[in-house]
């Protein structure tokens, strides 16, 4: 018999034994094997361990031999342990941890034996967690050696925000636009760590701090990201008032005519230890402004920021350098007085005065005579002088001119009539030659006009005698009579011969010329006036007929003769006749086949006058004509029975239309639902006239017939009604089918996408689908951006609109969300060693904060340790930076910076010391100062190397005593 070699097996899941199939051993006989027996049959329950399976084989005659195999059952299956979730709690008030409990968990196993047990690093339930997070692991050991551990995390969380009090508000006064002010640092506690208070307004202590209220405000915040502030406020008070400085005072004439002047300055100008506000004018005319004469003060005022004012004056003067300006009276001339050769008592208007401000008084007389007096002929002049307040004078000058104007007298003779003597135009006239007197001696008198007396020369008609008088100033007057010579002899006239003639073409005369009346008179002819008393000028129109001509003349003296003659104007012209046109008209009224015919009567015309008009037409003007042409003739003649007739015709036209008697009403229905219209049917329509009764033809012209489909929206529907004459007349409806049903619009769903490098995503998105009964939607995008834009982090919504040919509308809408879920990246610097700084323990520690970069904002606080320029303590400092997005991604580094104590401590040995042996013996004893030691951080001991201690017996000679002092750092 051959047994299988050994077999190991784990153990079946879940339980504490294993089935075990395996191949059973075989047995062989040279003759013949009896039988075989095993302990275990394949497929038996194995328990964990080594089981030994034994065979036995015998023959037929009772031979036996055995073997045997172990079934290995081995335990390869882990414990299991459930630890509890992760506890997240809030650290106790003031206390930068908290007490947390937990029921420890207890692992299982397959078989028995199993233990649990916690890790060393533990704090346990019921112990005080750190701020921070806590791992708490548990491992679960079966009695095969497998194990299996579990951990859940204790989050402590530092809540409590930092205490930090800054000093009180602090006032100052000061002589400069700001003041240096010390103030203490605020104080900041916390339950755990705090870092130093920043500053994030105001100015730093020792700043100079600018007038007014200033607010500094400190920040603190503990490692945990909690932090607070105070604020308290500086106030700087001005108390150094501003500088002003006024223009040089100004002394100027007055303007031209005016008793002031314009007058531009300059602009006062200011300082002020900080800045001034306002410069203003307190007293006194802007600059530009008119001054009056005289002196005037002008004052200005100069503020600061903190109310303070300083005031400055300057004068102004205006000078009155204008003399006044004086208008005498205008000159006088005078005549003298009657019988007199001067002028008595002549009087004038006084002179006026003006001045640019005021006079002394009225001007007043340096020359000539008073108004009111005689004055003798010939000029006196007048002088007047005018003077103003400032002493300055103007005069002027008068004439008074006194002229002799009375004229001499001269009386002339009674006028003088004498007859023409026979034949001639002239006579002889005598009468006495006047003589002419004056006031004054020394006139003369002359004949200026006329013929001496007894002279045969008058002519007929009147001459004017004028005789003259001039006195010694050159006066003169005049007189004049008149000799008139009558003629008493009438002229002789001659007319033309009596005139026969044709009228003008057209007209009831014509123009007709003759030769005027001739005539001789014994003063000549040229005297002569010849008129046409009766009748019509040569060249002017004469009517058909007989017109009586009578001409005059009248010589010089008046007297006149006539003479006669005719002009005869013969009428042999036809009258004329104009008829209107020809009428053509509608059948009237309505319904009839014939029509009233109002026409114009024709105009007749004769160049004299028509005698009268007939008509020889059928039916007359508002007549009733028939459907056809009528003819109508009219005729007229004049006073001479000359006729002229003239012919019209009257065409009456069937134009009336046939007249629609059933037209059907508009029809307006909603389409059939899911189509683009309906089927409509609709009454017939149906046509009279008046002429041919029904017998009009009725024509469908456009639309669809009753009963058809007909489509959304407005179909006319036309029929054409004509009759025997061509006359038409329409029916026309409208058949409104209206599209009530909306389209069907279906937007794409929402969508959100991840950032991918970029502070946005570009998103494409499928187009909205529509549909609708009716051809002609319009999809329109109300909101959001096109598919395929950039879009940024956050939510944006889109809407779509689909409006039919209807205007019925529809919306749907969707949203993009892109989410930023990508860390920010911080890279810290590396940790730093430094050693410390010179007889101090800490080191003045520099770096370049890190800087976080993301696809979107990101910002970079320090959330632990020391900042960098600060000193840092001996030892390992932790310092810790977070980079946080807009989208609350956080990423945190740390760097670890090592100061180290390099510098050895100071130990300093008393003096030297030299003695004498004490009495009788060779040795003294010595008592000396321990040796002072320092260091730049803490002095760990001090430690005696060599020599002897202080009080101990020293021997004769030199005694070495050796201190060593070493530090923390073993620095020595």
């Amino acid at each position: 018999v051959t047994c299988p070699a050994n077999l190991t097996v784990s153990l079946d899941a879940d339980v504490c034994v294993a089935v075990v199939n395996f191949t059973s051993p075989t047995a062989t006989d040279n003759c013949q094997v009896a039988g075989v027996v095993q302990s275990h049959m394949p497929g038996a329950t194995f328990a964990k361990g080594a089981t030994q399976v034994d065979f036995f084989a015998e023959d037929s005659v009772g031979r036996a031999s055995a073997c045997a195999f172990f079934v290995i059952a081995q335990d390869t299956q882990l414990p299991a342990i459930s630890c509890p979730a992760d506890v997240a709690v809030n650290s106790t008030l003031g206390v930068c941890g908290k007490v947390v409990t937990y029921t420890a968990p207890v692992g299982t196993d397959n078989c028995a034996g199993a233990s649990t047990s916690a890790a060393g690093q533990n704090v346990g339930s019921g112990g005080t967690f750190g701020v921070g997070s806590n791992t708490e692991t548990f491992t679960v050991t079966d009695a095969s050696g497998n194990t299996r551990s579990c951990s859940f995390a204790v989050h402590v969380q530092d809540v409590e925000p930092p205490v930090i009090v800054c000093p009180s508000d602090i006032a100052v006064t000061g002589v400069h636009c700001g003041e240096v002010v010390n103030y203490s640092m605020p104080n900041a506690t916390d339950n755990c760590a705090v870092t130093a208070p920043a500053r994030l307004s105001g100015l730093a202590s020792g700043a100079t701090f600018p007038i007014g209220d200033t607010l500094v405000t400190y920040y603190v915040e503990d490692p945990s990201g909690n932090s607070a502030s105070c604020s308290f406020v500086v106030s700087v008070t001005d108390t150094v008032a501003p500088t002003i400085s006024c223009p040089s005072d100004i002394s100027l004439a007055a303007t031209q005519g005016l008793c002031a002047r314009t007058i531009s300055y300059s602009a006062p100008t200011s300082n002020d230890n900080c800045a001034v506000t306002q410069v203003l004018r307190a007293a006194g005319p802007a600059s530009g402004a008119s001054f009056a004469v005289g002196t005037t003060a002008v004052t200005f005022g100069a503020e600061d920021a903190a109310g303070l004012v300083a005031n400055c004056t300057f004068q102004v003067e205006v000078l009155d350098t204008q003399a006044p300006q004086i208008s005498c009276p205008a000159p006088q001339s005078l005549p003298t007085s009657a019988g007199l050769c001067q002028a008595s008592a002549v009087s004038y208007a006084a002179p006026t005065a003006l001045d640019n401000c005021n006079l002394a008084g009225a001007p007043v007389l340096l020359s000539g005579q008073a108004s009111g007096t005689d004055f003798n002929t010939g000029v006196t002049v007048q002088v007047f002088q005018a003077t103003d307040l400032a002493g300055l004078t103007a005069n002027c000058t008068m004439q008074v001119t006194v002229t002799d104007t009375e004229v001499p007298a001269i009386t002339c003779p009674a006028d003088v009539q004498v007859a023409a003597a026979a034949g001639v135009c002239t006579a002889t006239a005598t009468f006495a030659t006047p003589v002419g007197t004056d006031n004054c001696p020394g006139a003369t008198t002359t004949r200026v006009q006329g013929l001496a007396s007894g002279s045969s020369s008058f002519p007929v008609g009147v001459t004017t005698q004028q005789f003259r008088v001039t006195d010694g100033h050159g006066a003169q007057a005049s007189c004049q009579f008149t000799v008139t010579v009558v003629d008493q002899q009438p002229p002789v006239i001659t007319c033309p011969s009596n005139i026969t003639l044709s009228r003008a073409n057209g007209m009831c005369g014509r123009s007709v010329t003759f030769s005027p009346a001739t005539a001789t008179d014994n003063c000549g002819s040229g005297g002569v006036t010849i008129s046409l008393a009766v009748g019509q000028a040569s060249g002017t129109f004469f009517s058909v007929g007989r017109t009586e001509q009578m001409y005059t003349a009248v010589d010089g003296a008046g007297l006149s003769a006539s003479c006669y003659f005719s002009v005869t104007v013969v009428d042999d012209e036809q009258p004329t006749i104009s008829c209107p046109s020809n009428v053509a008209v509608n059948t009237a009224p309505a319904g009839a086949c014939s029509a009233r015919v109002v026409y114009t009567t024709p105009t007749t015309s004769d160049n004299c006058l028509v005698a009268g008009t007939a008509v020889n037409g059928t039916f007359g003007s508002n007549g009733t004509f028939p459907l056809g042409v009528t003819v109508e003739t009219h005729a007229v003649w004049d006073e001479e029975d000359l006729m002229s007739t003239c012919s019209f015709t009257v065409t009456v036209t069937d134009a009336e239309s046939p007249v629609v008697t059933a037209c059907p009403s508009d029809v307006a229905l909603a389409n059939t639902l899911n189509q683009c219209g309906r089927v409509v049917t609709y009454a017939s329509v149906q046509a009279t006239d008046n002429c041919d009764g029904a017998g009009s033809v009725i024509t469908q012209v456009s639309g669809n017939v009753s009963g058809a489909f007909y489509p959304v929206g407005r179909t006319v529907q036309g029929f054409l009604v004509q009759d025997a004459a061509g006359n038409q007349a329409t029916c026309v409806f409208n058949v409104d089918i209206a599209d009530q049903q909306a389209p069907a619009l279906t937007c794409p769903s929402n969508i959100v996408v991840n950032t991918t490098g970029q502070c946005g995503q570009t998103v494409t998105f499928a187009a909205p689908t529509y549909s609708d009964n009716c051809p002609g939607s319009v999809l329109t995008q109300l909101t959001g951006p096109a598919s395929g834009s950039f879009y940024p982090v956050g939510v944006t919504s889109h809407s779509f609109r689909v409006v039919d040919a209807a205007g019925f509308a529809t919306t749907c809408s969707f949203t993009v969300t892109v989410v930023d879920a990508e860390l920010p990246v911080i890279t810290c610097p590396a940790d730093k060693n430094q050693t410390t700084d010179a007889n101090v323990c800490t080191s003045l520690v520099t770096f370049t904060p890190p800087v976080g970069t993301d696809n979107c904002n990101v910002g970079t606080v320090r959330a632990f340790g020391r900042g960098p320029n600060t000193n840092f303590n001996l030892g390992d400092s932790m310092v810790v930076y977070q980079a946080a997005d807009s989208s609350f991604n956080g990423q945190s580094c740390s760097f670890t910076v090592t100061v180290r104590d390099a510098q050895a401590p100071v130990a300093v040995c008393p003096s030297n010391i030299q003695t004498t042996t004490s009495s009788l013996v060779c040795t003294a004893p010595v008592t000396y100062t321990t040796p002072t030691t320092s260091d730049n951080c803490a002095v760990a001991g001090l430690t005696m190397t060599g020599g002897l201690s202080s009080g101990s017996q020293f021997p004769l000679g030199l005694t070495g005593i050796t201190y060593q002092v070493a530090d923390p750092s073993g620095n020595t």
